[in-house]
């Protein structure tokens, strides 16, 4: 779909400051939207030449930062003073509520989000413009940025069309079962395990599972009808490319009912709309507020409503037909990032025009925060150089093994070679013809030693 000019945007220039400028973070939240707004985006931290170029924000409009990009808290200092300085407007976007991240969570069992935590919270108290996925992420936020507005990650149509697929109407048909998502949905994706195992039992030699990106769940991997396929994909567009064509006749989307999960948006409906696949999706939010239960998709609690529900897809190819039509009129009609545009231009646009720098918190516990997250960065970088230190003496230490290693190969090569000199020598016709002579020599210097 090309760009609306109905959708110009008098807003221009917006710099983005994110960990990656092409992934479906970036692109579901501002870059899809840009490309269809006429907004330019100049990449605050260029993965060309992998640096961060604040002076950039000299030609912007907008500063937009992304998520955790505010962990490097020297950078995000900077961005603010020279903020400042300008009368620029400053936003923070969040899709998740990293602040209540599941004990479970793989994010939160390797601590990836420790050192942004304290970073992200000062930010959203100090951004002239929080903007948030979801409705819930907005309440929870709110208590510390009242100018937050919700906007909803809508099906990019430049790259995703919605149209439906031929369905497989034999009953008697072999049913593929997939999963599509990221490694950290692990939890949510091992609760309906009982429920997939029940179901090769139930439907012996008619279900196959397709699992693509995370892997398949280490009580099924044994299974034959289980297969994997990585998604290495280095930009959003790509993967909305390939996963269009995926071989499925059903698709599930677990997920546990959580505060984390519920700030989460529905982006997993669109995309499974789009790719013309029925679907049945975990009772809670974002889901319920979505999905009407029987018409665009269904929705399961408990192990019995998962396999009841799997159980009637199996069964019946009318209802899955049904299914995929209802959810892709609902995308058309609600979903799309083309018809929703204007709506996002009119925020950002809002937020320029009622644009008054903030008196910035002197307060001794905003003073205490600021103190926090420079002592927060400080151990952060403190770290990263150990961990390269003890990289770069690993390397080190790799390299003298290898060369005390090549000597000892070397070593033994030359005892090898010598070994057979000796012998070559001892068996020649020559060193026998002498022994008794050389015989002879040791006996008479046996004798004068005598």
């Amino acid at each position: 779909m090309q760009p609306n000019t109905a959708n110009q945007s008098r807003l221009k220039n917006i710099v983005l400051f994110s960990y990656d400028d092409q992934d479906a973070l970036a692109t579901l939240r501002l870059l899809g939207p840009a490309k269809m707004a006429g907004w330019n985006i100049l990449r605050g931290y260029d993965f060309d030449d992998g640096k961060v170029h604040i002076e950039r924000v000299d030609a912007a409009d907008m500063v937009f930062i992304q998520r955790d990009f505010c962990r490097d808290y020297d950078t995000y200092a900077k961005i603010k003073s020279l903020l400042a300085i300008q009368r620029k407007p400053l936003l923070i976007d969040l899709d998740d509520n990293l602040f209540e991240i599941p004990p479970d969570h793989p994010d939160r069992l390797v601590g990836y989000y420790a050192d942004a935590l304290l970073p992200i919270y000062q930010v959203v108290k100090e951004a002239d413009l929080v903007t948030v996925a979801t409705e819930p992420l907005r309440d929870y936020l709110l208590p510390f940025n009242p100018n937050i507005h919700i906007v909803p990650n809508y099906l990019d149509d430049s790259i995703w069309e919605v149209a439906p697929r031929a369905p497989r109407i034999d009953e008697n048909a072999t049913i593929t079962i997939g999963y599509m998502g990221g490694w950290t949905h692990r939890p949510d994706l091992q609760m309906v395990v009982p429920v997939l195992k029940g179901l090769l039992d139930k439907y012996p030699g008619r279900i196959q599972y397709h699992f693509w990106g995370i892997d398949a769940p280490v009580d099924l991997e044994r299974y034959s009808q289980v297969d994997w396929y990585p998604l290495l994909f280095t930009c959003y567009d790509e993967f909305a490319n390939a996963f269009k064509a995926i071989d499925a006749d059903i698709l599930i989307a677990p997920l546990c009912d959580n505060s984390f999960n519920a700030c989460k948006s529905c982006i997993k409906f669109l995309e499974y709309g789009a790719a013309g696949i029925p679907a049945i999706y975990s009772r809670v939010r974002p889901y319920i507020d979505t999905i009407e239960h029987g018409k665009e998709g269904l929705l399961a609690s408990t192990d019995e409503e998962w396999m009841a529900g799997l159980s009637q897809l199996i069964e019946s190819p009318g209802l899955r037909v049904e299914l995929m039509k209802n959810a892709q009129e609902k995308i058309r009609k609600d979903w799309l990032l083309s018809a929703n545009v204007a709506r996002r231009i009119q925020i950002y646009e809002e937020a320029m025009a009622n644009f008054h720098p903030k008196v910035r918190e002197t307060s001794p516990s905003s003073r205490m925060e600021q103190t926090l997250s420079v002592l927060n960065y400080e151990e952060a970088v403190r770290k990263d150089k150990q961990v390269k230190s003890l990289k770069a003496q690993g390397v080190e230490k790799d390299e003298h093994i290898f060369y005390l290693d090549h000597n000892l190969k070397m070593r033994d090569e030359n005892i090898r070679q010598l070994e057979e000199e000796i012998l070559s020598y001892v068996m020649s016709r020559s060193w026998r013809l002498t022994r008794p002579f050389r015989e002879f020599i040791r006996f008479l210097k046996r004798l004068i030693h005598v």
